[in-house]
């Protein structure tokens, strides 16, 4: 008895990690970190939901987006850190 609930708790651990690691099937690319995938209309999307700034329970609402809208997000979003760090340094470029 105690080899059988060994064994179940080994195959219920090992499908655990299989589920945890892999991405959504038929997805193209795995979901960046604080994202998860979801596909609309055969389209991957990657989606979060932010909590609203300064609540710890009210929440934005889903934000999605295409893989190319979140690259140029993330590009934008580096672009405005860059440019917050040069104007406190007084550099006029970080590199």
């Amino acid at each position: 008895m105690r080899q059988v609930n060994s064994f179940f708790m080994l195959a219920s651990a090992a499908t655990l990690v299989a589920c945890a690691t892999s991405p959504a099937p038929g997805s193209g690319k795995p979901a960046p970190a604080g994202y998860y995938t979801k596909v609309v209309e055969g389209q991957q999307l990657f989606c979060r939901n932010d909590l609203k700034l300064g609540s710890r329970v009210e929440r934005e609402g889903e934000k999605c987006y295409t893989a190319d809208q979140l690259k140029e997000k993330q590009d934008a979003d580096q672009a405005a850190v860059n440019g917050s760090l040069s104007t406190q340094h007084g550099n006029a470029s970080v590199q």
